[in-house]
Order: structure tokens, then sequence, then C-alpha cells
């Protein structure tokens, strides 16, 4: 008897132990029959939107996949925690997430290699987050792995570690459902469209000039109210910021470095940007 419970509980231990692996230790990106990652490049007047579809499955070489439309074949490990791509016309695989990477670990986007700098739970899902941030026109994130949704800079950026093809992740669908996850920043709230102009009511007032400029920065604005605005560089390093500024502002930034500035107005509803060059 003494060993009869002993091996019911080296059973059990055993059983909870090989549970994840049986029925999935992570939730699975894809839904039962259609999922729709949407993703957006933000720039300071729109939004350029990029949807991959997932069709159909199919079978090659006795390994099973899903069809994502106009891009290639993506498939899960059994526990659904490892996510690969490979080409329509291309037999190497390429992975693009992997759930199991702790703090410290490193992962490679081709020749981009990235450190683990946390991990955690939100929601009873992990994600997984590096310690490297992409800018987007005011909008900061860093990039990570998150279980449920996949890689939130996008598939083209984990194909090729490269900072022009990062994307953000504006909407998830699986089957019938659909998550927003930038409504909040202004940026639209169907899923469905494909380019989102920023909808703040006063955009059309403000203006900069010159632009390109080397000397001073004219800040003009169409009526007689007054409002807050700040000035980002590049890496977005705030350089300035004003409140209360007058409808007609010259700035000298003749010793600011040369590149590119981001203007920020703070708008009634949201908040508008425009771009302008230090030359």
């Amino acid at each position: 008897m003494k060993y009869n419970i002993k091996a019911f509980f080296t059973t059990l231990i055993l059983w909870i132990y090989l549970q994840p692996c049986i029925f999935g230790q992570y939730q699975t990106v894809f839904g039962s029959s259609y999922t729709e990652w949407n993703y957006i490049a933000l720039y300071c007047d729109a939004g350029i939107v990029e949807s991959f579809v997932h069709e159909r499955d199919t079978i090659i070489q006795n390994v099973a996949y899903k069809v994502i439309n106009n891009f290639g074949f993506l498939r899960e490990s059994d526990e659904q925690s490892r996510l690969w791509f490979r080409a329509f016309d291309q037999e190497d695989e390429v992975l693009l997430s992997d759930m199991n990477l702790n703090k410290g670990d490193t992962f490679s986007f081709v020749s981009t290699e990235l450190i683990v700098d946390t991990t955690y739970l939100k929601d009873n899902r992990k994600i997984i987050e590096f310690d490297f941030t992409a800018f987007h026109c005011g909008y900061y994130e860093k990039l990570r792995f998150e279980e449920g949704k996949g890689v939130n800079w996008g598939f083209r950026f984990a194909l090729s570690g490269l900072q022009d093809d990062t994307r953000l992740l504006r909407c998830l669908t699986r089957d019938s459902v659909s998550l927003n996850f930038l409504e909040d920043a202004g940026f639209g709230t169907d899923c469905r469209e494909h380019q989102v102009f920023t909808e703040d009511e006063n955009i059309d007032y403000y203006s900069v000039y010159p632009n390109p400029t080397s000397k001073w920065l004219d800040i003009k604005s169409g009526h007689d109210k007054t409002g807050n605005i700040e000035i980002f560089d590049h890496t977005g390093f705030k350089r300035l910021k004003l409140n209360n500024y007058e409808t007609e502002l010259p700035l000298d930034v003749e010793d600011w470095p040369n590149g590119i500035y981001f203007l920020k107005i703070y708008g009634k509803t949201n908040d508008s940007w425009i771009k302008w060059f230090k030359i």
C-alpha cells in the first residue's frame, strides 16, 4: 500500500509536469477558423496599415502550415511556444518568436541579436520584452513576443531585423473577435481601415515655416487659441516644451543638431504631429 501511494503521487507529479506539453503550454496565436494581424507603420500625418490573413491550412512534406495571404506559411510548435515562417518559394524555415525565452537570453533577427530585458505575465499571458525601442512619430513601444499575439513589431521586422521594417500590432482578429491595441493612441477604431489619418480637428490650423530650416522655425496657428507643444528629435529625446504658446511663435534653432524633428501639438481629442527638418 505504501508503495502504491508513492507510485500514485509520482504519477500525479509526472502528469502535472507533462500536462502543458499535452494540452499546449501557451495560448495559440491562431483562431480556430480565421486569424488576421493588422499592423500599422506610423507616420506624422497618417498610418499605413498592412494585414496578414490566415486563409487556409495545408500540409507540405508531412508538416502542417497555415497559409498567410501574399506572404508565406506559418506554423506553431506542438506546445505553441515557437512560431516559424516559410516563404512560398523556399524550403528553409525562419524562427519568428520563441516564448521559452527568459531574462538574459538572446534571440537573433537575421543579423540583429537582441537580449531579453524582462519577462512577465499580463492577463495570464507570458510577455517577453527586449531592450529595444522603436520611435514611431511620438509613439514608443519596446519589441515584444506576446503569448497569443505573436511579434508586436510585425512579421517583416522578424524576418529582416531592420528597424525600417518595424510595424506596430494595431488589431488582432481571431474568428469573430477583434482587439484594437492602438485605439487610445488616436489611430482609428475600425480594424478594417487600410489607411488611418490623424483625427484632430485643429491639425489644419497649424504650420511650420520654413521647412527645412537652418536658423528660425515659425510655428503658426490659424486661430486665436493658445495651447501646449513639445518638440522631439528622431531618437525621441524631448528638446523643448512650451505651455500656452502664442498664435505665432518663432524659435531659434540655429544651434540645434541637423536632422529630423517632430512637433507635437496637444489637441482637444487627439495629439497631432508635424515633421520638420533642421539643415
